[in-house]
């Protein structure tokens, strides 16, 4: 692929953009262990980088009780609530600085999030960013979220720009996934909290870095 021809770069947000993975799996613990439910140890490694349906009906399945599933995710969000509130929900290493220098080089920017509005909007606000996205579509806003390519295909619809035209950067296996599934090439930059990218075969999956500084030559 030749950066050339790219015109839109699209961006996830939990775990490449901003460094919250960590902080909802510290949420999911302490409403675990708050409400003393019976789970297993590795669940929360399991939710990772999956959508809220998709989190709660895991957790359904080994509860088989829907408010408590319910009251556990409250105690997370207050939890995420509380250390974003305190600054300790930082945005990823050159995230802001990839970002402004796409749109002086007259890149489109583009925000494609599983992240309901209600919940991506104050950490986007919090950062300050959100001016430097030309699209954006969360998940509460697509009947199906990732690995489903809804999100993806709706940015390129909004934008009038082909698959070709387009570069993905995602921070999960489930995230390439569905720019595959959108017939979109990725770049991949694993969050820590991420044990599977050892299993990397995708063939739209163009390159994977440690950081996003690191796709800069992709761009520039």
């Amino acid at each position: 692929m030749q950066k050339n021809r790219i015109k839109l770069a699209i961006f996830d947000m939990d775990g490449l953009l901003i460094d919250s993975e960590k902080v909802y799996s510290e949420g999911w613990l302490v409403g675990i262990q708050h409400y003393k439910a019976d789970l297993p140890e590795d669940i929360v490694y399991r939710m990772n980088g999956r959508s809220p349906k998709q989190n709660t009906a895991l957790l359904n399945s080994y509860l088989h009780d829907e408010d408590l599933v319910q009251n556990i995710r409250k105690v997370r969000m207050n939890y995420f609530n509380d250390q974003l509130a305190q600054g300790k929900v930082d945005l990823k290493p050159f995230a802001k600085e990839l970002l402004v220098k796409l749109k002086d080089n007259h890149y489109l920017t583009a925000l494609a999030t599983t992240t309901a509005q209600k919940n991506a909007q104050p950490i986007l606000e919090h950062h300050d960013i959100t001016a430097l996205f030309d699209y954006t579509v969360f998940g509460d806003q697509v009947n199906e979220v990732k690995p489903a390519p809804d999100l993806y295909l709706n940015i390129l619809e909004q934008a009038n720009t082909s698959n070709q035209e387009a570069i993905i950067l995602e921070d999960s296996l489930t995230g390439a996934e569905a720019g595959k599934n959108a017939n979109v090439n990725v770049i991949l930059i694993p969050d820590p909290v991420f044990t599977d990218v050892k299993a990397i075969n995708d063939d739209n999956i163009i390159a994977v870095y440690s950081h996003l500084g690191e796709t800069y030559p992709h761009f520039f």
